[in-house]
């Protein structure tokens, strides 16, 4: 089954499209979760709510310990997080709206799910194949029962899941990264356990990224016009 075939088969037309479209999803998850610098992106996005200088930039930088700060911001650039501006002759950059909507889903995520374990997610540097994967297993309809407050997998079960994708190895991969994000959980009674609470939220943050992503594309169409 390929990647294309599994997205015409998943239930609910924004899992499908969310699936389409998660290479992108994938890259601004990226951009937003990236710890490096003690998470210096995202506190440079929820830092940007007021214009910022090239000379606030670069103190930011230094605080944070990193060594520059231009690559970062050009990621939140493209991806339409940050605005470029002009104001008394200097340029200056301030979040925009989706911007505001990407701190927001954010802060959602920590929220419905907690802090810790949001920090586990964004650690676990889920690519384009984990979130696909993921989306596969969320939008299953596997017969679960009232005895388990998680729903539950056999190994064998998981291993059909990933079938649409076109090695083994890269089946094996994903799920490794949605293990080390605890969105399936590994039990010694022998299932893989899907946490509900915590597949929830995600899938939240996935579809409010899925939007970002739409509106950063026209948003870009409408610039080259």
């Amino acid at each position: 089954m390929t990647v294309s075939k599994t997205a015409q088969e998943l239930v609910g037309k924004t899992i499908k499209d969310v699936f389409k479209r998660a290479e992108e999803v994938a890259e601004l998850h990226s951009a937003l979760s990236s710890p490096r610098g003690d998470y210096f992106r995202l506190h440079l996005l929820q830092g940007l709510d007021d214009n910022f200088d090239k000379s606030m930039m670069e103190q930011g930088r230094v605080d944070a310990g990193v060594q520059e700060y231009q690559r970062h911001l050009n990621k939140l650039l493209r991806s339409g997080l940050v605005v470029e501006q002009e104001v008394d002759g200097q340029k200056t950059y301030t979040r925009s709206d989706l911007g505001e909507t990407a701190v927001n889903a954010m802060r959602e995520l920590q929220r419905s799910i907690g802090g810790e374990e949001a920090r586990a997610i964004y650690a676990a540097s889920l690519g384009p194949n984990s979130i696909r994967f993921f989306l596969r297993i969320y939008g299953d309809k596997h017969d679960g029962t009232w005895d388990h407050p998680e729903v539950r997998y056999t190994p064998a079960e998981i291993g059909r899941l990933s079938l649409f994708l076109p090695r083994v190895i890269e089946g094996v991969s994903a799920i490794d990264k949605l293990s080390d994000a605890a969105l399936v959980v590994y039990r010694d009674d022998g299932y893989v356990y899907i946490p509900p609470v915590k597949a929830r939220g995600f899938y939240r943050y996935l579809r409010e990224l899925y939007e970002i992503v739409l509106a950063n594309g026209k948003r870009s169409r409408r610039l080259q016009d």
